[in-house]
Protein backbone atom coordinates (compact mmCIF):
# COMPACT_ATOMS: atom_id res chain seq x y z
CA UNK A 1 0.00 0.00 0.00
CA UNK A 2 1.56 3.53 -0.89
CA UNK A 3 -0.46 6.01 1.43
CA UNK A 4 1.24 8.97 -0.25
CA UNK A 5 -0.01 7.80 -3.74
CA UNK A 6 -3.65 7.10 -2.52
CA UNK A 7 -3.73 10.71 -1.02
CA UNK A 8 -2.06 12.21 -4.06
CA UNK A 9 -4.91 10.90 -6.56
CA UNK A 10 -7.55 12.35 -3.51
CA UNK A 11 -5.68 15.62 -3.78
CA UNK A 12 -6.17 15.32 -7.85
CA UNK A 13 -9.80 14.78 -7.72
CA UNK A 14 -10.55 17.67 -5.22
CA UNK A 15 -8.64 20.54 -6.99
CA UNK A 16 -9.88 22.20 -10.25
CA UNK A 17 -9.15 21.02 -13.79
CA UNK A 18 -9.21 18.12 -15.54
CA UNK A 19 -6.79 15.05 -14.69
CA UNK A 20 -5.33 13.16 -18.19
CA UNK A 21 -4.58 9.59 -17.76
CA UNK A 22 -2.63 7.50 -19.77
CA UNK A 23 -3.81 3.80 -19.58
CA UNK A 24 -0.74 2.18 -19.89
CA UNK A 25 0.16 -1.55 -20.32
CA UNK A 26 3.47 -2.27 -18.70
CA UNK A 27 6.43 -0.89 -16.91
CA UNK A 28 7.80 1.12 -19.87
CA UNK A 29 4.59 2.45 -21.00
CA UNK A 30 3.54 3.84 -17.32
CA UNK A 31 7.14 5.50 -16.98
CA UNK A 32 6.95 7.42 -20.50
CA UNK A 33 4.26 8.59 -19.12
CA UNK A 34 5.12 10.06 -16.05
CA UNK A 35 8.12 11.42 -17.60
CA UNK A 36 5.94 13.60 -20.31
CA UNK A 37 4.54 15.06 -17.29
CA UNK A 38 1.44 13.46 -16.48
CA UNK A 39 -0.14 13.10 -12.67
CA UNK A 40 -1.89 9.86 -12.84
CA UNK A 41 -1.76 6.75 -14.75
CA UNK A 42 -3.73 3.78 -15.38
CA UNK A 43 -3.55 0.08 -16.15
CA UNK A 44 -6.28 -0.48 -18.69
CA UNK A 45 -6.82 -4.39 -18.95
CA UNK A 46 -7.39 -4.64 -22.65
CA UNK A 47 -3.85 -2.86 -23.24
CA UNK A 48 -2.27 -5.17 -20.11
CA UNK A 49 -3.70 -9.02 -21.63
CA UNK A 50 -2.42 -8.24 -24.63
CA UNK A 51 1.12 -7.94 -23.62
CA UNK A 52 1.09 -9.76 -21.18
CA UNK A 53 -0.64 -12.89 -21.99
CA UNK A 54 -1.29 -12.08 -25.86
CA UNK A 55 -5.40 -12.82 -25.71
CA UNK A 56 -8.36 -11.04 -26.05
CA UNK A 57 -10.08 -8.89 -23.29
CA UNK A 58 -12.68 -11.65 -22.62
CA UNK A 59 -11.60 -12.26 -18.69
CA UNK A 60 -8.88 -14.63 -19.64
CA UNK A 61 -6.09 -13.18 -17.78
CA UNK A 62 -6.47 -14.17 -14.17
CA UNK A 63 -6.73 -11.83 -10.81
CA UNK A 64 -3.05 -13.11 -9.82
CA UNK A 65 -1.46 -11.79 -13.22
CA UNK A 66 -3.36 -8.79 -13.64
CA UNK A 67 -2.79 -7.61 -10.00
CA UNK A 68 1.22 -8.86 -10.87
CA UNK A 69 1.57 -6.54 -13.80
CA UNK A 70 0.05 -3.74 -11.85
CA UNK A 71 2.98 -4.10 -8.74
CA UNK A 72 5.47 -3.90 -11.35
CA UNK A 73 4.03 -0.85 -12.94
CA UNK A 74 3.30 1.01 -8.99
CA UNK A 75 6.97 0.54 -8.26
CA UNK A 76 8.66 2.12 -10.92
CA UNK A 77 6.68 5.31 -11.00
CA UNK A 78 6.21 8.06 -8.35
CA UNK A 79 2.73 9.09 -9.23
CA UNK A 80 -1.05 7.53 -8.67
CA UNK A 81 -2.26 4.45 -10.69
CA UNK A 82 -5.72 3.31 -10.92
CA UNK A 83 -5.76 -0.49 -12.57
CA UNK A 84 -8.67 -2.22 -14.37
CA UNK A 85 -10.28 -5.11 -11.68
CA UNK A 86 -12.85 -6.65 -14.34
CA UNK A 87 -15.82 -7.75 -12.47
CA UNK A 88 -13.58 -8.98 -9.55
CA UNK A 89 -12.63 -11.72 -10.37
CA UNK A 90 -15.35 -14.14 -8.67
CA UNK A 91 -17.51 -14.23 -5.63
CA UNK A 92 -17.27 -12.38 -2.57
CA UNK A 93 -14.49 -13.37 -0.93
CA UNK A 94 -12.39 -13.05 -4.27
CA UNK A 95 -13.35 -9.75 -4.39
CA UNK A 96 -12.12 -8.95 -0.85
CA UNK A 97 -8.88 -10.41 -2.40
CA UNK A 98 -8.99 -8.39 -5.43
CA UNK A 99 -9.19 -4.69 -3.22
CA UNK A 100 -6.26 -5.48 -0.76
CA UNK A 101 -4.24 -7.09 -3.10
CA UNK A 102 -4.72 -4.16 -5.41
CA UNK A 103 -4.25 -2.06 -2.79
CA UNK A 104 -0.92 -4.10 -1.55
CA UNK A 105 0.68 -3.81 -5.09
CA UNK A 106 0.60 0.10 -4.56
CA UNK A 107 -2.22 0.83 -6.91
CA UNK A 108 -4.22 3.51 -5.82
CA UNK A 109 -8.01 2.71 -7.31
CA UNK A 110 -9.75 0.14 -9.13
CA UNK A 111 -12.68 0.21 -11.72
CA UNK A 112 -14.95 -2.68 -11.36
CA UNK A 113 -17.60 -3.22 -13.96
CA UNK A 114 -21.46 -4.29 -13.69
CA UNK A 115 -20.85 -7.34 -16.50
CA UNK A 116 -22.04 -10.80 -15.99
CA UNK A 117 -19.06 -12.77 -15.81
CA UNK A 118 -17.21 -13.82 -17.68
CA UNK A 119 -16.88 -10.29 -18.78
CA UNK A 120 -15.58 -8.88 -22.22
CA UNK A 121 -14.19 -5.66 -23.35
CA UNK A 122 -17.02 -2.75 -23.97
CA UNK A 123 -16.04 -2.14 -27.71
CA UNK A 124 -16.94 -5.83 -28.12
CA UNK A 125 -20.46 -7.46 -29.41
CA UNK A 126 -22.27 -9.20 -26.44
CA UNK A 127 -21.96 -7.22 -23.40
CA UNK A 128 -24.85 -8.13 -20.68
CA UNK A 129 -24.88 -6.49 -17.04
CA UNK A 130 -25.98 -8.24 -13.83
CA UNK A 131 -28.48 -6.07 -11.89
CA UNK A 132 -27.92 -2.94 -10.94
CA UNK A 133 -29.37 -3.27 -7.08
CA UNK A 134 -26.27 -6.29 -7.48
CA UNK A 135 -23.46 -3.33 -8.21
CA UNK A 136 -24.31 -1.56 -5.76
CA UNK A 137 -23.80 -4.33 -2.50
CA UNK A 138 -20.36 -4.81 -4.81
CA UNK A 139 -19.37 -1.67 -4.24
CA UNK A 140 -20.67 -0.75 -1.08
CA UNK A 141 -18.37 -3.78 0.38
CA UNK A 142 -15.72 -2.37 -2.12
CA UNK A 143 -15.62 0.61 0.09
CA UNK A 144 -16.43 -1.38 3.37
CA UNK A 145 -13.26 -3.54 2.78
CA UNK A 146 -10.70 -1.45 1.52
CA UNK A 147 -7.98 -0.72 4.38
CA UNK A 148 -7.08 3.60 3.05
CA UNK A 149 -9.80 5.23 2.72
CA UNK A 150 -7.92 7.10 -0.03
CA UNK A 151 -8.02 4.28 -2.07
CA UNK A 152 -10.44 5.06 -4.90
CA UNK A 153 -13.37 2.68 -6.09
CA UNK A 154 -14.81 3.82 -9.63
CA UNK A 155 -18.19 2.33 -10.42
CA UNK A 156 -18.18 1.26 -14.34
CA UNK A 157 -21.16 0.86 -16.12
CA UNK A 158 -21.37 -0.67 -19.33
CA UNK A 159 -24.92 0.21 -20.61
CA UNK A 160 -23.83 1.93 -23.22
CA UNK A 161 -22.33 -1.12 -25.07
CA UNK A 162 -26.07 -3.02 -24.46
CA UNK A 163 -29.25 -2.25 -26.03
CA UNK A 164 -29.97 -0.49 -22.36
CA UNK A 165 -28.52 2.88 -23.78
CA UNK A 166 -26.95 6.19 -21.81
CA UNK A 167 -30.10 6.96 -19.98
CA UNK A 168 -29.68 3.85 -18.11
CA UNK A 169 -25.92 4.73 -17.96
CA UNK A 170 -26.78 7.93 -16.08
CA UNK A 171 -29.32 6.11 -13.72
CA UNK A 172 -26.53 3.45 -13.37
CA UNK A 173 -23.62 5.68 -12.56
CA UNK A 174 -25.97 8.05 -9.99
CA UNK A 175 -26.65 5.12 -7.41
CA UNK A 176 -23.15 3.39 -7.56
CA UNK A 177 -21.94 7.40 -6.71
CA UNK A 178 -24.34 6.85 -4.17
CA UNK A 179 -23.70 3.28 -3.10
CA UNK A 180 -20.14 4.80 -2.46
CA UNK A 181 -18.10 4.65 -5.30
CA UNK A 182 -15.86 7.48 -5.50
CA UNK A 183 -15.58 8.52 -9.56
CA UNK A 184 -18.15 6.83 -11.67
CA UNK A 185 -17.14 5.86 -15.45
CA UNK A 186 -20.00 5.24 -18.43
CA UNK A 187 -18.08 3.13 -20.56
CA UNK A 188 -18.21 3.47 -24.21
CA UNK A 189 -19.45 6.96 -25.38
CA UNK A 190 -18.70 7.04 -28.56
CA UNK A 191 -20.31 10.20 -29.76
CA UNK A 192 -20.36 13.94 -28.40
CA UNK A 193 -24.26 13.88 -27.83
CA UNK A 194 -24.15 11.21 -25.56
CA UNK A 195 -20.79 12.57 -23.91
CA UNK A 196 -22.70 15.96 -23.50
CA UNK A 197 -25.85 14.09 -21.79
CA UNK A 198 -23.78 12.26 -19.41
CA UNK A 199 -21.80 15.06 -18.67
CA UNK A 200 -24.27 17.23 -17.52
CA UNK A 201 -26.28 14.41 -15.63
CA UNK A 202 -23.94 13.86 -13.72
CA UNK A 203 -21.26 16.15 -12.89
CA UNK A 204 -22.88 17.42 -9.71
CA UNK A 205 -23.00 14.03 -8.54
CA UNK A 206 -19.22 13.11 -8.16
CA UNK A 207 -16.07 13.01 -10.45
CA UNK A 208 -16.88 11.30 -14.03
CA UNK A 209 -14.06 9.44 -16.03
CA UNK A 210 -14.46 9.84 -19.65
CA UNK A 211 -12.61 7.10 -21.72
CA UNK A 212 -12.43 8.06 -25.25
CA UNK A 213 -11.56 5.57 -27.70
CA UNK A 214 -14.09 6.37 -30.73
CA UNK A 215 -12.01 8.43 -33.60
CA UNK A 216 -15.40 10.63 -33.65
CA UNK A 217 -14.63 11.96 -30.20
CA UNK A 218 -10.69 10.99 -29.58
CA UNK A 219 -9.64 14.24 -30.78
CA UNK A 220 -11.62 15.97 -28.38
CA UNK A 221 -9.19 18.34 -26.26
CA UNK A 222 -8.77 17.49 -22.71
CA UNK A 223 -10.40 20.88 -21.79
CA UNK A 224 -13.43 20.24 -24.13
CA UNK A 225 -13.75 17.01 -21.95
CA UNK A 226 -13.97 18.56 -18.92
CA UNK A 227 -15.95 21.70 -19.60
CA UNK A 228 -18.51 18.91 -20.30
CA UNK A 229 -18.72 17.65 -17.13
CA UNK A 230 -15.91 15.11 -16.42
CA UNK A 231 -13.01 15.16 -14.44
CA UNK A 232 -10.45 12.55 -15.41
CA UNK A 233 -9.96 11.59 -19.28
CA UNK A 234 -8.83 8.64 -20.42
CA UNK A 235 -7.62 7.62 -24.23
CA UNK A 236 -7.77 4.04 -23.42
CA UNK A 237 -6.23 2.16 -25.98
CA UNK A 238 -4.42 5.07 -27.84
CA UNK A 239 -1.28 3.36 -26.48
CA UNK A 240 -1.21 0.21 -26.84
CA UNK A 241 -2.47 0.72 -30.12
CA UNK A 242 -0.33 2.96 -31.78
CA UNK A 243 2.70 1.03 -30.64
CA UNK A 244 0.94 -2.24 -32.10
CA UNK A 245 0.52 0.12 -35.59
CA UNK A 246 4.51 1.10 -35.27
CA UNK A 247 5.32 -2.79 -35.13
CA UNK A 248 3.23 -4.57 -36.81
CA UNK A 249 4.11 -1.95 -39.84
CA UNK A 250 7.68 -2.61 -39.35
CA UNK A 251 7.83 -6.38 -38.66
CA UNK A 252 5.82 -6.63 -42.22
CA UNK A 253 7.51 -3.95 -44.09
CA UNK A 254 11.26 -5.54 -42.52
CA UNK A 255 9.62 -9.34 -43.89
CA UNK A 256 8.59 -8.43 -47.43
CA UNK A 257 11.50 -6.31 -48.21
CA UNK A 258 14.76 -7.72 -46.42
CA UNK A 259 15.75 -3.96 -44.48
CA UNK A 260 13.32 -1.89 -41.99
CA UNK A 261 13.92 0.97 -44.62
CA UNK A 262 13.02 4.68 -43.14
CA UNK A 263 11.54 2.68 -40.11
CA UNK A 264 15.30 3.10 -38.82
CA UNK A 265 14.88 6.65 -38.23
CA UNK A 266 11.72 6.58 -36.35
CA UNK A 267 13.33 3.99 -33.51
CA UNK A 268 14.01 5.99 -30.06
CA UNK A 269 17.60 6.68 -29.49
CA UNK A 270 19.47 3.86 -27.22
CA UNK A 271 20.61 6.82 -25.15
CA UNK A 272 17.32 7.88 -24.57
CA UNK A 273 15.89 4.57 -23.60
CA UNK A 274 18.52 4.49 -21.02
CA UNK A 275 17.25 7.72 -19.59
CA UNK A 276 13.56 6.04 -19.32
CA UNK A 277 14.47 3.03 -17.69
CA UNK A 278 16.97 4.43 -15.18
CA UNK A 279 20.63 3.53 -16.54
CA UNK A 280 22.08 7.02 -14.84
CA UNK A 281 20.72 6.00 -11.89
CA UNK A 282 21.78 2.86 -11.63
CA UNK A 283 24.96 3.64 -12.36
CA UNK A 284 25.17 5.93 -9.75
CA UNK A 285 24.38 3.86 -7.49
CA UNK A 286 26.91 1.52 -8.20
CA UNK A 287 29.33 4.27 -8.10
CA UNK A 288 28.66 4.98 -4.47
CA UNK A 289 28.14 1.38 -3.30
CA UNK A 290 31.43 -0.77 -4.33
CA UNK A 291 29.80 -4.54 -4.32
Amino acid sequence: MDVKKNARFRELLNKPGIIASPACYDVLSARIAEQAGFELIGMGGNGAMASLIGYPDIEIATQTEMIGRARLMAARINIPMWADADTGYGSVNSLRRTILDYEAAGVSAIHLEDQVSPKRCGAIDGVTLIDADLMVEKIKFAVKVRKDPNFVIIGRTDSLSTHMGVDEAIRRCKIYADAGADVVMPENMTNLSNLQKVGRALSDRCPVLCDLFDKDVLKLTDDEIYNMGFKIVVRSMHTILSVAKLLKDIMTYWHENGTVGDYADQYLNIRELEKIVGLPEEFALRDVYKF
